[in-house]
């Protein structure tokens, strides 16, 4: 990936988490694309904020851009579906990235998991 290029925030959420954590993303300089497997939540007219939406399974869009060398050490991932067969899959498939951090969110109280690639969780 060039750096040139801004950096890549991949997001995975429900849908209001996951338009405004787009627009977070994209303020802070991020080149946001938004990805959940229902495709009825995950439109572009639902997350204008986003440069890409993609419907499909987000572990299995990770691992298809990180086989194709667009996952880099400033690409982060963001998990916020509340839902673990979502959410386990995504973060078991980080593991295996590049990607620099992770940041998770459960139901309830705020929980984060954020790693450098350079480590896996036990």
């Amino acid at each position: 990936m060039s750096s040139s290029r801004r950096p890549d925030c991949w997001c995975s959420a429900r849908s209001i988490s996951l338009r405004r954590w787009c627009c977070s993303g994209a303020f802070l300089g991020y080149r946001v694309t938004a990805c959940d497997a229902r495709g009825v939540f995950t439109t572009a007219a639902r997350i204008p904020a986003a440069n890409e939406v993609v419907v499909n399974w987000p572990h299995r869009y990770l691992a298809a851009e990180a086989a194709a060398g667009r996952v880099d050490r400033r690409t982060v991932v963001t998990v916020l579906t509340h839902d673990p067969k979502f959410d386990v899959p995504l973060l078991d498939g980080r593991c295996d990235s590049t990607s620099h951090t992770t940041g998770r969110w459960g139901g309830g109280a705020p929980k984060t998991t954020a790693w450098p690639a350079s480590a896996k969780p036990a």
